[in-house]
């Protein structure tokens, strides 16, 4: 509690040396700082801004950054400057609208679907041959439909996988030039609001660009058609190279222990059922058995030979690796 207290006392001091120089002195210290600021804010509402923000972001993502978050912190404060024009501008009957590139361009174009637009990929999965890709589709096409494509990107993974990354960048890019222009030369009304980002989309740039019908067509083409077509010969081939893995392994023994009721495992869970099971399986290489302790995650892992596998460890060792895996 003191030191909560004691936070406070560097921010009342800020406020007071604010207050004090704008009373006293008549400065608007964030007024200059606005004004110093000017040109960078002009310069995002371009093409080619939209451009470099979305290459950063995808390539942020691609090594497990969170993209969105990292390009965000220097540009919000811009975008939000540009939305706000637009309003004034919307308020007082002015068209067209002075910018194109605002926070509510990014809500109604760049946010469907996730960052990289991967819902499509989710939609793929739902027809896949593989289970992996079967089994990350259960936990990625729900938040999909509200932008969230984190179970996607690890999942999957797109992250650290060069084979995703054309797409990933290139959809993207098409996405945002497409969105541009038609906002430029309002063939879609430009944006003036900001919808929450977990909107779906067609609904998140109806609403952004001020319920402009046309929007509703260009949305659905931009953010499924346009990814479906792009992610679709990328997904074939990791699909095949997904079957190639799993078909390397066979199961000889399934044990399914008792059932066993557990009572109050958790709090406001009255009681609840456990069976532990065990498998016997081969698999023709050490990779392939790390793949399936990654994918499916069991609780202990047992090599019973060879003594020696070919990745310099020894078979024990090799369990105790496996068996560290959370």
């Amino acid at each position: 509690m003191v030191q909560s207290f004691i936070a406070l006392i560097p921010g009342a001091i800020l406020l007071t040396a604010a207050w004090f120089t704008k009373a006293v002195f008549s400065l608007d210290i964030p007024g200059y700082i606005m004004l110093a600021f000017t040109p960078l804010v002009q310069a995002t509402d371009t093409l080619t801004a939209v451009m470099i923000a979305i290459t950063l972001v995808q390539l942020l993502w691609f090594v497990g950054i969170h993209g969105a978050n990292v390009v965000g912190a220097v540009l919000t404060p811009m975008m939000i400057d540009n939305l706000l024009k637009n309003m004034v501008a919307a308020m007082n009957g002015i068209e067209p609208l002075p910018t194109v590139v605002n926070a509510g361009f990014n809500a109604a174009w760049l946010s469907p679907g996730g960052t990289g637009c991967t819902i499509m990929l989710s939609v793929l999965c739902l027809r896949s041959k593989s289970k992996h890709l079967r089994m990350i589709v259960e936990l990625s096409i729900i938040p999909a439909i509200f932008n969230i494509n984190e179970p996607m990107t690890f999942g999957l993974p797109i992250i650290l996988n060069p084979l995703f990354l054309p797409p990933f960048l290139v959809i993207p890019w098409v996405i945002g030039s497409v969105g541009y222009f038609l906002n430029y030369f309002n063939i879609v009304h430009r944006c003036y609001l900001y919808p929450p980002w977990t909107t779906p989309s067609p609904l998140i740039t109806w609403i952004a660009t001020g319920f402009d019908t046309m929007a509703i067509p260009w949305a659905i083409f931009l953010h499924y058609v346009v990814p479906l077509i792009g992610y679709y010969p990328f997904f074939k081939v990791y699909e095949k190279q997904m079957l190639e893995k799993e078909e390397k392994s066979m199961v000889y023994r399934k044990d399914f222990k008792k059932i066993e009721r557990v009572v109050k495992p958790l709090r406001g869970i009255e009681e609840a059922y456990s069976n532990v099971v065990e498998i016997e399986l081969i698999t023709e290489n050490y990779e392939k058995l790390v793949y399936l302790v990654m994918n499916y995650a069991p609780s202990s892992v047992e090599i019973l030979s060879p003594e020696n596998i070919n990745c310099l460890l020894y078979t024990s060792d090799a369990a105790d690796e496996l068996d560290g895996v959370d």
